[in-house]
């Protein structure tokens, strides 16, 4: 028996999952995220297609921010927070690796994984586009 669309939905399957595995190495190659999130983004993008997955990374980076902003800023400080911030961007675009004097340091900052973020970016994600979708009805 032969069920008819089920070629073209798998194929939609694993071109979403080949776009999220291939947007994960991407990321990891640069540096933006771990292995762990890299193969959660490849898994997420294969269920939910590439367009939610894309608004769902979008809303779990945000919900990140939010999340770890005031953290740092507790750390050190909203000066130290944002001279941090600043070189970061620095040399992120310039290419250069950061190499602070010993006494300029900051304390250690422990890096947070994006896979956590990925679900209430989803729930939210999954909310902006039902609302989307009835906006342009």
């Amino acid at each position: 028996m032969v069920i008819w669309g089920a070629h073209s939905q798998w194929a939609f399957v694993f071109k979403s999952l080949g776009l999220g595995l291939g947007i994960g190495v991407l990321f990891y190659l640069i540096g933006l995220i771990g292995a762990g999130d890299a193969k959660a983004l490849a898994a997420l993008s294969g269920l939910v297609g590439p367009d939610a997955m894309l608004l769902t990374v979008i809303c779990a980076l945000a919900i990140l921010v939010v999340w770890a902003a005031p953290r740092r800023i507790k750390k050190l400080g909203l000066k130290g927070f944002l001279k941090s911030e600043r070189q970061g961007v620095w040399h992120y675009l310039t290419k250069r690796k950061l190499r602070p004097d010993p006494e300029d340091c900051p304390p250690e900052i422990d890096k947070v994984p994006l896979a956590p973020f990925f679900l209430p970016g989803f729930v939210i994600s999954i909310f902006l586009l039902w609302r989307w979708s009835y906006a342009l009805v």
